[in-house]
């Protein structure tokens, strides 16, 4: 056989050689790839996890970010469930407030389609009486009134303009918290998360800076925060 023709028989047996490389590269790739993800499964992360009667199907948790979309429910609907699609244990809502909890309804619908699971954010009504700072030319209520020269006084009390909290009002935001939770349970959520942070009123009682109470662990404030 003559070198021409016998590189001529290697060609014809190359493409042969060749997909029988590829078909034990391809078995290698899937077989190390099923390792991985059995292994990947057997990671906390991945694991299902129950919280109370709440059973998740892995520990990821998307957290709450303002999405702005309060007008656009049909947008917030395909964006909620485009997360269930995306296997997240449990996602939590933005920013919802007592007088728009019914928009949240179809929002869980379409999370619970995709077998997801929703937690709905709880701040308190803005306006005084519920809110660190007041947006008209009333007090704002604060857990304490704070000097001007207090680090936190302009972002928490934006007008300067502000009062101690009193008992009737701290009931009266305990029991804004308390009807949305029961509403939220109401239209379907999986769960509640309390917002308390950003200066809301709920942060400021965590903080010495913010809460001047004589007696922090026996002011109101604080009693009504345990409670």
């Amino acid at each position: 056989m003559s070198a021409g023709a016998a590189i001529t028989e290697q060609q014809k047996n190359a493409p042969r050689a060749n997909m029988i490389k590829y078909f034990f590269m391809v078995l290698f790739i899937k077989n190390e790839y099923d390792t991985n993800m059995n292994s990947m499964r057997q990671v906390p992360v991945f694991t299902s996890f129950t919280i109370n009667n709440l059973n998740l199907k892995n520990r990821f948790v998307m957290a709450a970010a303002a999405d702005h979309l309060d007008n656009d429910i049909e947008t917030r609907k395909a964006r909620f469930a485009r997360l269930a699609t995306g296997n997240i244990g449990l996602i939590i809502s933005g920013a919802m407030r007592l007088h728009n909890i019914d928009s949240w309804k179809e929002v869980i619908a379409a999370v619970h389609q995709h077998n997801g699971k929703i937690a709905l954010q709880l701040v308190t009504e803005s306006g005084p009486g519920v809110s660190p700072w007041s947006d008209d030319d009333r007090d704002a209520i604060a857990v304490s009134v704070l000097a001007e020269d207090n680090a936190y006084f302009n972002p928490i009390v934006q007008y300067g303009k502000h009062h101690e909290a009193t008992e009737e009002e701290l009931k009266h935001i305990i029991n804004t918290y308390a009807q949305a939770a029961v509403k939220a349970k109401e239209i379907g959520a999986d769960a509640v998360e309390i917002h308390a942070a950003h200066q809301n009123f709920l942060s400021q009682m965590l903080s010495p800076i913010t809460n001047k109470q004589e007696n922090l662990m026996s002011s109101v404030a604080f009693n009504y925060l345990s409670y």
